[in-house]
């Protein structure tokens, strides 16, 4: 079984890949080859490696030559500086823990109950299928292997434009199924769901940090900025007044007290980077499959907080403004037949006055991530976000037009809402 090395990875990454080539039947001499499994952007937290297994294989207790299968492998970054700036080893052991735990719990009950894998309109099935992850106290031994997306013709969006209406309907049916087999599991097996609810929030302490919030203080001004008129005044002082405490404020209102009787597991990085889509055709719109990646940021609270998100920091503003309470109906919709399945009423488990209440009372909580996030969608200079003071050289620029559009729609979306 021939291995072709990689001088940045261990004896563990290519033993783990072996092991795996060999249980999906490969044999003789196969061989395994890497490289690197994803564009600049993608892959944030995480590097990503494409495996390709070539060789023999069994399928079916019949041997077939000249197989190819990729993989995808993902693994911290060797950066000691990036593991330690973003938590990496404990978002990583929160995504093990989700492909190891979580997940093939949420299997086993639908299968249990006659939902079946095949059909992919009939359960929730929209995620990578995993066939291994582990970890250990040494970052060289965490790796997530994973069936390769692309190559069943999956795509990633371009995070720099605002998602339609189609994608985010689609998207939102398939959030709402994955939300319902959390119910279920809190209702109907409390015993295996209560390890769940001990995944807190990864995410506010990662923001609310020394080095993070020098870097949301310069945002908050860069955003105060674009406010110059004598009546924007007091939106301008709102956002400066921001600078010390956004995260702090965002923590205290999501947290899972806040939310309960109502709380199950949200995906809990849900943006336009961590969703692939499959279509009909190579030129069609149409789409056929979704997929959930990057689970590291899993997290216990709201139902809404996934919805929140992606509606507000991914979603085009006029399908927002038009298509409001549609898109959330789908959700509500698709969450009330999941329940069903497992004879559950949507309105005894979360009735949907209740979804309206929590997406604007929540709301905060996209709106300090856009304010952190919008500038890097929008490509913003380097000095400029070091040095909000230089705005007026880069005023007629077209990726600091567009920031400049789209934060202050959120900054007087945030005011209406009585977030500023």
């Amino acid at each position: 079984k021939k291995i072709m090395m990689m001088s940045t990875n261990s004896e563990f990454f290519h033993s783990n890949c072996k092991n795996v080539a060999e249980n999906l039947g490969f044999c003789n001499n196969f061989t395994i080859t890497y490289e690197n499994g994803s564009s600049a952007g993608e892959g944030f937290i995480g590097l990503m490696k494409r495996v390709r297994i070539f060789g023999d294989q069994k399928i079916e207790n019949e041997l077939k030559h000249n197989q190819t299968l990729t993989l995808i492998v993902k693994i911290p970054p060797f950066n000691r500086e990036e593991i330690e700036k973003y938590n990496t080893l404990e978002l990583f052991a929160r995504e093990v823990f989700v492909y190891n735990e979580m997940l093939p719990e949420y299997d086993r009950m639908q299968l249990e109950n006659g939902i079946n894998r095949n059909n992919f309109d009939d359960g929730f099935w929209s995620r990578p299928y995993c066939y291994h992850a582990s970890m250990s106290n040494n970052s060289a031994n965490f790796l997530i292997i994973m069936e390769d997306l692309r190559a069943k013709m999956f795509q990633l969006k371009d995070k720099t434009i605002p998602v339609d209406y189609d994608h985010t309907k689609r998207l939102l049916s398939e959030l709402g199924k994955f939300n319902a087999l959390s119910f279920v599991m809190k209702m109907s097996e409390p015993q295996i769901f209560e390890k769940f609810t001990k995944l807190k929030d990864l995410l506010c302490p990662m923001m609310d940090t020394a080095q993070m919030n020098k870097i949301m203080s310069k945002r908050c001004i860069l955003a105060a900025s674009l406010f110059t008129q004598n009546d924007d005044e007091q939106m301008k002082n709102n956002l400066l007044s921001l600078q010390n405490n956004l995260w702090k404020n965002v923590a205290n209102l999501i947290h899972e007290s806040n939310s309960e009787p109502y709380n199950i597991v949200n995906h809990g990085d849900f943006w336009t980077n961590n969703i692939m889509f499959a279509y009909a055709s190579a030129h069609s719109e149409a789409v056929t499959k979704v997929c959930f990646l990057d689970w590291q940021m899993a997290r216990y609270g709201s139902p809404m907080l996934d919805a929140i998100m992606f509606i507000h920091t991914c979603v085009d503003f006029d399908v927002r403004e038009k298509y409001l309470e549609d898109l959330l109906q789908t959700y509500h919709g698709s969450l009330g037949k999941t329940l069903e399945k497992f004879h559950l009423n949507v309105e005894k488990v979360f009735p949907w006055t209740v979804a309206l209440e929590h997406f604007h009372k929540f709301a905060l909580f996209s709106y300090a991530m856009m304010i952190y996030g919008l500038p890097m969608m929008t490509n913003l200079p380097e000095e400029l976000l070091n040095e909000p003071n230089t705005i007026d050289k880069y005023s007629e620029m077209t990726n600091f037009k567009i920031y400049e559009y789209k934060m202050m729609r959120y900054a007087r979306e945030m005011s209406k809402y009585g977030f500023l």
